[in-house]
């Protein structure tokens, strides 16, 4: 049984990163949406996208010095269409989800010369997730890989675009992913110049992600009638970008095989989760093991 629908979204958003830059977007988009067994399609054939970016002075200075920051973070349009495919599977105790989406943008439009110059991004974009749970009466483990990649292709003015726009890019750290990290302060490789006092805490992006994550999540008892549980978890991974263009402040800051061990950070830590049913408080508590930071200290 095939069960379609039609998916029509819009939204605006405001983010203000302090001391930073300030980023208004909106994006509108249409698609398809079906589903058959355990299998589930979404088709976006049409997604609009437009950043606008206001810089802080203090931003502004750091784009003067560094080129590669002045790169990052500029106005960005995406026209793109986006297919994402999900299905899960459950036989006794183990469950399995798994999902895959691929985003390009500017594969027609970029055509249109003024639009490939202009802020138009042209790119490739696909990620894959798999998760496996065995989930026992009084507890769970849960594991997790997700992996993903970047091609960026287009023109801005007369240079060539080597990285995904920053709010396209994918980041490590926060709740849902690296945990003894603050979000978006992962990375980027080894490379050290992002943990200098020159940039700060700048958010961090990159056009390759690797992560996996194990968890031990157990029962603890009743309060009050809430569910008590807790978990036990390591989270191991890293964000990179595809090309430096060669810029010695980010040295280390591209994936390669051949420090694949030194790159990938690594985190350990505990949980206390109360379970209302409907919704789930979540308190976790993560401390690096492995910051690539330092692989090259002693080395």
């Amino acid at each position: 049984m095939v069960s379609p629908r039609t998916i029509v979204n819009f939204n605006l958003a405001y983010t203000n990163r302090r001391d930073f830059f300030e980023v208004r977007s909106v994006n509108a988009s249409w698609g398809y949406e079906w589903t058959k067994r355990n299998h589930t399609w979404q088709y976006i054939p049409l997604n609009f996208e437009f950043t606008d970016v206001g810089a802080t002075d203090s931003l502004r200075k750091l784009q003067e010095r560094i080129p590669s920051v002045a790169f990052a973070f500029n106005n960005g349009l995406i026209i793109s269409q986006v297919l994402t495919y999900a299905t899960a599977r459950s036989v006794g105790k183990h469950k399995t989800l798994f999902r895959a989406r691929v985003e390009e943008s500017g594969a027609i439009f970029g055509l249109i010369k003024s639009l490939d110059r202009g802020d138009l991004n042209r790119f490739i974009k696909g990620d894959v997730e798999y998760k496996y749970f065995i989930e026992n009466k009084k507890s769970t483990w849960a594991f997790r890989i997700f992996g993903g990649y970047g091609y960026a292709y287009g023109r801005s003015g007369d240079s060539t675009e080597t990285s995904l726009p920053f709010f396209k890019a994918y980041f490590g750290g926060g709740p849902y992913s690296m945990r003894a990290w603050r979000v978006r302060q992962l990375g980027l490789g080894s490379n050290i110049f992002y943990d200098t006092a020159a940039v700060g805490s700048l958010d961090r992006f990159g056009d390759i992600k690797l992560e996996a994550n194990i968890e031990y999540r157990f029962d603890i008892g009743r309060i009050f009638g809430i569910k008590v549980q807790s978990a036990l978890f390591s989270d191991i991974g890293n964000v990179w970008l595809r090309e430096t263009q060669n810029d010695p402040n980010l040295a280390n800051a591209n994936f390669s095989f051949s420090r694949l061990y030194k790159d990938l950070a690594v985190a350990g830590g505990t949980s206390l989760r109360l379970d209302f049913d409907f919704f789930l408080i979540r308190f976790d508590w993560a401390y690096k093991l492995k910051n690539p930071f330092y692989s090259d200290v002693n080395n």
